[in-house]
């Protein structure tokens, strides 16, 4: 199977879920939402190939330098993008950047859909759009929180957390290990007895310990 079919389905499945507020060709609402869910899925392929010939080149290099432990390394941040879409740690900036504004704006097509159709107390079509973005928001911040994550406290404290995809973690510091859920109703992950604010920010987002005290986690680069 070729290695993005994964995230071609994920896209397909995005696209198929929306046929249903597709259906009727006099609703501008829903027109305006297909054009935001087909501008996303055309941008996130695009993204993709720009990460995949970022890998590429650098697995060339690594091959031209006889580095078979890189090579490996590459391979498996491949395999985990194939999977969950996670840019690799040492990708610039403006590949996570991008990625952000790229789900972002197909956020707030939702949400201003969401709005309209209240507006016109269409409340079905609105609970069917707010449905589809809480389940996009669940998987797109999955996939940004999986990896290593600086955690400072207000008080000095400082560790790293580290975000699995199968819902543990470790904090590097005292060794701890922690579950961790996106609540969307809530508005917030939570990892442990610690709780970050969405929409999650890979630069940084806040948020408050098990004692109540502010935080702020950054990812780690």
């Amino acid at each position: 199977m070729n290695r993005y079919a994964n995230l071609f389905v994920a896209c397909t499945t995005l696209l198929v879920t929306s046929v249903a507020f597709a259906d009727d060709p006099a609703d501008p609402i829903a027109r305006q939402l297909e054009v935001a869910r087909n501008k996303y899925k055309k941008e996130i392929e695009q993204f993709d190939v720009s990460v995949k010939r970022l890998l590429e080149k650098k697995e060339e290099a690594a091959r031209k330098a006889g580095n078979k432990a890189a090579i490996e390394t590459l391979k498996a941040e491949l395999d985990r993008f194939d999977k969950d879409r996670v840019v690799p740690m040492w990708a610039p900036m403006t590949f996570a950047k991008k990625l952000s504004i790229i789900r972002g704006e197909l956020e707030e097509a939702h949400r201003t859909a969401i709005k309209e159709y209240t507006r016109k107390r269409a409340d079905d079509s609105a609970k069917k759009v707010e449905v589809e973005l809480k389940e996009f928001q669940n998987e797109s911040t999955k996939r940004m929180l999986i990896g290593t994550w600086k955690l400072r406290v207000a008080d000095g404290y400082t560790t790293n957390l580290i975000f699995r995809a199968d819902g543990t973690g470790d904090q590097t510091t005292s060794g701890a290990k922690f579950d961790w859920k996106i609540d969307v109703d809530a508005g917030v992950i939570i990892a442990g007895p610690d709780k970050i604010k969405l929409p999650l920010n890979e630069e940084q987002s806040s948020g408050t310990n098990g004692d109540g005290q502010p935080l702020v986690v950054s990812k780690v680069k």
